[in-house]
């Protein structure tokens, strides 16, 4: 599935995508491994899963509302 399909079908949550078609070596198409809204969640089930790509299906800072690292 297209990496920007599978974004908007989990909307706002942590994906943990295996890319399966690279375009000019960027990432265009995946197959989903797990998805959280939960980051440690996500990490915690994917940690032993070489070659993921992690991303948010989201707004990183949503309007009204301040990142802490």
């Amino acid at each position: 599935m297209k990496i920007e399909e599978l974004k908007n079908k989990h909307k706002d949550e942590w994906l943990a995508i295996k890319v399966t078609k690279k375009k000019e070596g960027l990432p265009i198409e995946g197959e989903i491994v797990y998805h959280n809204k939960d980051r440690k969640q996500l990490h915690e089930k994917t940690r032993e899963i070489d070659d993921l790509m992690i991303m948010y299906a989201g707004k990183i800072v949503k309007e009204g509302y301040a990142y802490v690292l």
